[in-house]
């Protein structure tokens, strides 16, 4: 049922973005609402020029939506889920960097911040 609602919410996003105006990047919750990737809940490490590099402690899932110039914009999207073994998210190496890099080849890119084990 998760799955199925996930991939509804990413439906939803698509449509919605080709109706406006997309933003560069953007964070939604399950709801499809606008909201910020950290919420209060969350824990977060950064590098030294202030990036996020890992989250822990998520209970609210949410999806980061990364997307592309316009003038290289494909079409082709990609979810990225981001490792951890369930105990955190390895934003920075696993969704950041390669958002950025697909983001370059004209891909836009869903982030994926899901509920982690929280004991």
């Amino acid at each position: 049922m998760k799955k199925t609602y996930l991939l509804l919410l990413c439906f939803l996003s698509g449509n919605a973005l080709m109706a406006n105006p997309p933003k560069k990047q953007f964070t939604l919750n399950l709801d499809g609402k606008e909201t910020r990737l950290i919420q209060k809940n969350d824990k977060v490490q950064y590098d030294s020029d202030g990036n996020i590099t890992m989250i822990t402690g998520t209970t609210e899932p949410a999806v980061q939506v990364y997307l592309p110039d316009e003038k290289l914009n494909k079409g082709i999207g990609v979810i990225i889920c981001a490792g951890g073994a369930l105990r955190m998210h390895s934003w920075g190496n696993d969704v950041k960097s390669m958002a950025q890099w697909l983001n370059e080849r004209g891909i836009a890119v869903i982030g994926l911040k899901y509920r982690l084990n929280t004991t």
